[in-house]
C-alpha cells in the first residue's frame, strides 16, 4: 500500500516532456480558452449604409457598390438606388431631375446605367429642360423634337459683316418629323400647309374652336411646357407635371411673381348651360345641336368637398420634407 501511493505521487508530479505531461488544472484550463479565443477573433467589418434604402455594404466593396454624387452633403448611395432614381425621373416628369442637396447629373449613374437608360435619360432631361417644347402634331406620334433639330430663321451674324458678305437668308420652316418622317411647319407647330398662311393656335395643336371651348371653361397654358391646366380648388401656386411652379393669376414664375395677384372666387355653382347641357321640354320637341360637356365643370367648393385627391399641395421648398431633413428621393 505504502508503494503504491509513492509511485502515484511521483507520475502526479513528473514534468511535460519527461514521460507523461501533467495534468492542467482547472485555471490553467480556463487561461487557455481565453487565450485561444482572443488569438482567433476577427474585427467587425466596416460597413457602409446607404442612404436611400439604409442597406449596409462591405467597406470592402465601396468602389463597386457605393458613390457619393452630392458634394453638399457627402452621402452614400447604392448603385440600385442611384439606377432607379435615374430611371423614375425618365418615366415620370414630376421625379426630373434626380437631386439631393441639389441636381444629380448623370455622369455620376453613368457607371450603374446601360446604354439604353442613359440616352434615354438624356433624351427626357432635353425634353423637360425646354421652354415650351416641340412636338410631333401627328396624334399616333407626337415625338418631342430638341430645339437643335429646328431651323433658325435666319441666320445671325454677330460680327461687322465683311464688304464682300450677305445678308442671311431665311430658311424653310418646315421639317420632317424624325420619327414619322411627316412635314411638319415650325411656325404654327401643325403639318405642313403649302401657299396657306400659318393660324396661330392658343392651346397649341388644339383646333381654334376647341380652344376657345377650353379657355371658356377657365383651362390655361403652363408658361413652360404649354400643356392645358384647370385650377380645382386652392392657392395660386400651381405646380405643372413638368416641374414648373407658376402663378395662376398672372401666370409668371414664383420667383418673378410679387404675390399680389388676386382673382375673384368661383361662383357657387354653374347653370346648366354653361355645364354645356340643354335640356328639352319633351321627348318630340326639336333637339338642338349637341354641345361638348365640360366633365371637370364645377366651383372651387364643390370640388374641394368632393373628396377626390388631386395630390400634395405645391410647396415653396423643391426638397422633400417629409423626414424634415433637406435630402430629396
Amino acid at each position: 500500500m505504502t508503494q503504491d501511493v509513492a509511485l502515484n505521487t511521483t507520475l502526479g508530479g513528473l514534468q511535460p516532456g519527461v514521460g507523461q505531461p501533467a495534468v492542467p488544472t482547472a485555471v490553467e484550463q480556463s487561461n487557455g480558452d481565453e487565450a485561444t479565443a482572443t488569438a482567433t477573433a476577427t474585427p467587425r467589418e466596416e460597413r457602409i449604409q446607404c442612404i436611400v434604402c439604409c442597406e449596409e455594404y462591405p467597406k470592402t466593396d465601396e468602389h463597386k457598390i457605393i458613390i457619393y454624387p452630392c458634394r453638399p452633403c457627402g452621402s452614400a448611395f447604392c448603385g440600385n438606388c442611384l439606377t432607379k432614381m435615374f430611371t423614375d425621373a425618365t418615366e415620370k416628369t414630376s421625379k426630373m431631375p434626380p437631386r439631393c442637396c441639389g441636381q444629380l447629373q448623370l455622369h455620376v449613374a453613368r457607371p450603374f446605367l446601360t446604354k439604353e437608360q442613359a440616352a434615354a435619360f438624356r433624351t427626357k432631361y432635353d425634353e423637360w429642360s425646354t421652354q415650351n417644347p416641340f412636338y410631333c402634331p401627328v396624334p399616333t406620334c407626337s415625338v418631342f423634337i430638341p430645339n437643335r433639330l429646328l431651323p433658325r430663321m435666319t441666320k445671325k451674324l454677330d460680327a461687322k459683316p465683311a464688304i464682300d458678305s450677305v445678308i442671311g437668308t431665311p430658311e424653310s420652316p418646315l421639317i420632317d418629323c424624325p420619327s414619322c418622317k411627316t412635314s411638319i411647319c415650325t411656325q404654327c407647330r401643325q403639318l405642313a400647309h403649302p401657299s396657306v398662311l400659318c393660324s396661330k393656335l392658343e392651346f397649341g395643336q388644339i383646333d381654334e374652336a376647341t380652344a376657345e371651348l377650353l379657355k371658356g371653361w377657365g383651362y390655361k397654358r403652363c408658361p413652360k411646357c404649354g400643356n392645358g391646366v384647370r385650377r380645382m380648388f386652392g392657392c395660386n401656386h400651381m405646380e405643372c407635371l413638368c416641374g414648373a411652379h407658376w402663378c395662376w393669376v398672372c401666370q409668371l414664375p414664383r420667383d418673378e411673381c410679387d404675390g399680389g395677384c388676386y382673382e375673384d372666387e368661383d361662383a357657387e355653382g354653374e347653370s346648366i348651360e354653361s355645364r354645356g347641357v340643354v335640356s328639352a321640354e319633351g321627348p318630340g320637341a326639336p333637339q338642338p345641336p349637341r354641345r361638348e360637356r365640360n366633365l371637370d365643370a364645377g366651383s372651387r367648393v364643390h370640388w374641394e368637398d368632393a373628396g377626390l385627391n388631386f395630390g400634395d399641395e405645391p410647396s415653396d421648398e423643391i426638397q422633400d420634407r417629409a423626414w424634415e431633413c433637406r435630402h430629396y428621393f
